[in-house]
C-alpha cells in the first residue's frame, strides 16, 4: 500500500520514502489527506487539547 507525504521543503505530496521524518509530516493514505495536512493537523491538535482539558 503507499504512503504518501506533505514535504516541508519542497512544499508538495511526495510518494514512498524520501526526505527525513523531520521535513516531512505524514504518512498519509492518500495524496489529498497528504495535501490537507495541515487541517489535519489542525483538527488532531485542537482534539488533542480538548481532551487534555477534561
Amino acid at each position: 500500500m503507499a504512503q504518501f507525504w506533505w514535504s516541508l521543503t519542497h512544499n508538495r505530496v511526495e510518494e514512498g520514502m524520501g526526505e527525513p521524518n523531520e521535513q516531512r509530516m505524514g504518512p498519509y493514505k492518500t495524496e489529498e489527506e497528504a495535501r490537507n495536512w495541515k487541517q489535519l493537523a489542525e483538527e488532531r491538535n485542537r482534539t488533542w487539547d480538548e481532551e487534555d482539558e477534561r
